[in-house]
């Protein structure tokens, strides 16, 4: 059942990236314009979650239960809920504290999220670690103008 509610969710969310990546513009096979990954990814999307679908309808035909024995893992659940609210605070912080401000403060909370108890100095140093190395790879190697946020220049 989760596989076939998971897929059809999945469908939803796929069908909704090539909805909003259809106006953009596609570009040429020698300049890619921005609407080739949101199209290529929302057909990845689309494919894999049908063929999800085919999978719970397959096992719901052999027989399996409809409702699902396993207990719910409601840990689970609220580390992705709190994961997804952790990134919709980057995107409306970004352009108050900068890429690097919340690149560090992101991938350090993701890494406290996934880290056993004991290892919160280590989630912190990993997170600033992957978020510098990410800052210096496109400011200074792709030469990419990341924001730097108007709190700093206060």
């Amino acid at each position: 059942m989760r596989d076939l509610l998971g897929g059809i969710v999945f469908l939803v969310f796929g069908g909704l990236v090539l909805l909003f990546g259809w106006d953009l513009p596609m570009g040429t096979a020698r300049v890619p314009g921005p609407g080739v990954m949101p199209i290529f990814g929302g057909v990845m999307i689309v494919f894999l979650s049908l063929a999800l679908i085919g999978q719970g309808l397959r096992a719901r035909a052999g027989g399996e239960p409809a409702y699902d024995t396993e207990p719910t893992n409601w840990q689970g659940i609220a580390r992705v809920a709190m994961s997804v609210v952790m990134v919709g605070l980057v995107v409306l912080l970004l352009p108050l504290f900068g890429f690097l401000a919340c690149s560090i403060a992101l991938m350090a909370g993701l890494a406290l999220l996934a880290s056993e108890p004991g290892g919160r100095l280590k989630a912190i140093v990993f997170g600033a670690l992957v978020a510098g190395t990410s800052y210096l790879l496109f400011v200074y190697a792709l030469q990419v103008p990341m924001p730097a946020g108007t709190f700093w220049s206060m």
